[in-house]
Order: structure tokens, then sequence, then C-alpha cells
């Protein structure tokens, strides 16, 4: 096997690619409005890894000659998160035939991938060296996509392709390469476009002369349970499949209006509550549970400033009370005024990092990860909290069903969640002035917990409301 140096994405790159593709896609280049999709963070491109890879590899072992690809295909095994670094290797050769893969540092596979190459034969035609502009992407749904078609002019900018993979560059035909990166602007711009996940795809080399201004699109098939959307292209050089998936929306939680509907006046009145990493989901909710019932609560958050600002206006503009705080839980209670901290009367703990599956196999660095929110902060923020407070406070800790499922999955943030609950423990016994509140809630409706297999998520204010009602009830 064959292992290169590791490859490490951050935003500028990712930007420029989008550039050089033309798929600007917000998952890709917008970590505000990445942050609140299926990943939770910024992707990078498919095409990019896979671009990337391959311009490695045939770095360690240039070509004799100019090549031209025959057939390439790849599949997209699971995304590369910003400041990811993955690592290409040559897993087979056989003849024209090059099979390779490319995994992170844990050795989680990120994609894989076959090419055929060949030499070169008569000059190729050119391809216009346009740059693109940044653009939204078309927002389709599966009633948008069924039977529908379409076609655009690919771009190529030799010299920004070539300052990116220069490998690549210098032995690969261009319109070829056009080709290929006019697969991402097609998903991540076009078809599905602004939900869509990249999930694979297949081009085999077709007959006839080359023209390099037109490539063509049409959708094959749609299946809405399975999420799954499929094209058949037609480019200059090539003709294939292309495999994706229409990920689910971002989660939109009650408005404070509907809230205000279900919350008896004053039912919390005057009650100061700290709502930790509440900026949107559970935590958004709860402010505006609290907020309704007459209470005064102050929201941190780390990131997803304009999340923020959006839930306080919501708020003040309804004729209730909310402040909003920036901090990093990590760094501690001092990350924010203290003032914020002075008289609470409960504290709502809600920071995390992004949950999403794992492979099973235990992880000891994740696991801190989880354990560096649910057990360390938590305690800290708590122990802080407290000696500010006026009579004694309430706190609610969100813990999970998980920890009873037993799903390999998601081992690392159940280990974290219980070993949170036995802290909760140790303070509800020994600490006079706390009293902790833990619930294991269900699967909820958040972003947290948005899929591309749809299953039961239960309403955030339904589950909320009445663990609000508790904890704010509490008495020392």
């Amino acid at each position: 096997m064959n292992r290169q140096e590791m490859k490490r994405f951050d935003l500028e790159d990712q930007r420029g690619f989008a550039r050089l593709s033309g798929d600007f896609n917000p998952m890709h280049v917008d970590p505000e409005r990445a942050r609140r999709e299926l990943f939770g963070e910024v992707v990078v491109h498919g095409i990019h890894v896979l671009l990337a890879s391959l311009d490695s590899l045939l770095a360690q072992s240039p070509p004799a000659a100019r090549m031209r690809i025959q057939e390439v295909e790849c599949r997209f095994q699971n995304p590369v998160l910003l400041g990811g670094e993955i690592q290409p290797n040559i897993v087979e050769r056989e003849g024209d035939s090059i099979c390779f893969e490319a995994r992170d540092v844990e050795g989680v596979l990120h994609l894989d991938a076959r090419i055929v190459l060949t030499n070169a034969g008569a000059e190729s035609a050119s391809v216009d060296g346009a740059r693109y502009e940044p653009a939204e992407p078309r927002d389709l749904g599966f009633v948008d996509l069924e039977g529908l078609s379409g076609h655009f002019e690919p771009g190529f900018d030799a010299a920004e392709f070539a300052a990116r993979f220069a490998t690549l560059s210098r032995f690969l035909d261009p319109v070829d390469l056009a080709d290929v990166l006019s697969l991402t602007r097609l998903v991540g711009m076009e078809c599905p476009g602004l939900q869509s996940i990249f999930a694979g795809f297949r081009l085999q080399r077709r007959s006839g002369k080359a023209s390099a201004s037109r490539f063509d699109w049409k959708v094959r098939e749609c299946n809405e349970r399975f999420s799954m959307v499929k094209l058949d292209v037609v480019g200059a050089h090539f003709e294939g499949a292309i495999e994706t998936f229409l990920r689910p929306r971002v989660e939109t939680q009650p408005s404070i209006e509907s809230v205000v509907a279900r919350i008896p006046s004053g039912a919390f009145t005057d009650q100061r509550v700290l709502v930790v990493g509440g900026n949107r989901g559970i935590g958004e909710v709860t402010a505006k549970v609290i907020a309704a019932g007459g209470g005064r609560p102050i929201v941190t958050y780390r990131s997803g400033g304009h999340d923020a600002a959006r839930l306080q206006d919501e708020i003040v503009s309804a004729g209730f009370s909310c402040e909003i705080a920036s901090a990093d839980v990590l760094e501690g209670p001092g990350a924010i005024d203290a003032a914020h901290l002075a008289a609470l009367h409960s504290l709502y703990f809600y920071a995390s990092p992004r949950i999403l599956k794992q492979s099973g196999t235990f992880r000891r660095a994740l696991f801190d990860d989880f354990s560096g929110f649910y057990v360390e902060a938590f305690h800290d923020w708590v122990k802080r909290a407290a000696e500010s407070a006026d009579e004694g406070l309430r706190v609610f800790y969100p813990s999970s069903t998980m920890v009873e499922d037993h799903d390999a999955g998601f081992v690392e943030y159940a280990a974290a969640k219980r070993a949170g609950e036995s802290v909760c423990g140790t303070m509800n016994r020994h600490w006079n002035n706390v009293k902790v509140h833990v619930e294991r809630l269900p699967k909820l409706a958040t972003d947290q917990t948005l899929s591309l297999i749809r299953s039961r998520r239960m309403p955030v204010l339904e589950a909320i409301q009445p663990v609000v009602e508790t904890v704010q009830s509490i008495k020392f």
C-alpha cells in the first residue's frame, strides 16, 4: 500500500475551490450556516478531497507523459470536516487502473475510488477560463426533482487549477478535469442544490467528438423514503451516473407567541435563569418558556451569534426579557461577565460538541471531548454559579435515553453522559445549595438529531416545558 503525507483542508482552501468549481453551497463555505446543517460544521467538497488525493498520489509517481481519464468512479463514505486531515493511499494498481482511498488519522474511511488512465491522444479542446462568482444554490425538494433536467457551460481556470493541483494540471487533459469539476457544481448548485449530499459517481469516456461547451444532466430516479436522488450526466468527454441524497432541512422551533399561549402568565416572574449553550434547539425553547412566564433568561453561545441575536430580538420584541452573552464553556465561567452569574435562580446546561454516529470502536479522544463538556465544564459552571446564588441554585442536566440504549455508534457520548449523571448525584448529596434535576431525554427534533433516515423525534416544547416547570419549582 502506497501511503502519502496527510492533507489538511482549511476555510481558505474551501473558498478557493468554490471559486474554481462553481460550487458555493453554504455547507462548504459558510461556517455560520453550516453549523445548523446535518453535519454541524463546514464539509469539504467531496470532489476537492478526490482531486487533492489523486494529485498527491500522482506526484509521488508521475506518469511518463500526458494522460487522459478513461474511467473514474468514487464513493464518498464519510464527510471530511473543516480542519480535518486525510491521507490518500493506493490500495491496488493493475495496468492502467489505480484503486485508492483516503482515510483520516484515526483510520476512518472518507473516500474510495478507482481511476483508469491511458496515454493522451489528439490535443484536447480548450475550456472557458472564466472564474465563478459566489452565488446561491437552487433550493429544490422532491416535488421539484422528478424528471428534472438541464445543462450548463463548464468553466475551467487553468492557472487557478494548476496552483491548487499542480500534478493533475501537468499530466491530465483540462477538458477531463472540467467535466469532473462540473459534478460538484451540478450537485451543490443545480440539482439537488442547497440540501444536497454527494454520495458518489461513475464516469466513462464516451465516443464522438469532444465539445467543451455543454454539460447535460437529468434526474433518473427519486426515492423520498431513502432521501436519494440519482442523475445521469453527459459532459464533453464523459457520460455516467451520480448518486446523491437530499438532506433534511434545518429545524425551526416554536415561535415565542406559540410558547406564550402554553405558559401561565407570571409563572416565573423575575427569576434569573442562565441557559448555557442556548441560542438554538433545546436551549432556544427553554429561554422562550422562561421568558413567556415572566422570567429573565440569560443565553450563552460560543458560535452562531446571528442565531443568538435573532432569539433575543424575537423574545424582546414580544415584550419579554432576554440577555445574550458570548462564552466558550470550555474556558470556564470566567468567560462571561460576572454580573450574568449573580443572583441566579437556576441554570440549564445544554453546551455540547456535535454528536455524530461513529464506527462502534471506542475512541478515547472522542470520549474526552464529550467529557470536557458534560462533566468538567458542567461541574465548573455549576460551582461558580452556586457561589453567587441567593438561596440555592436549581440545575437541569439533560442526559439521554442513549445511556440505556447501548448503541455502539454512540458509546463515547453515552459514557460521558453517564459520567455527568454521577457528578450530578454527588452534587445532590454533598452540595447543600445545589439541587440538580436529571432527565434522560428521548430523541428530540433539533439540528443535532437531523438524519437522512426518517425517525420519530419528539417536539422540543413538548419535552422541555414540563422540565422547566419542574426545575423552576424546586424548593430549598
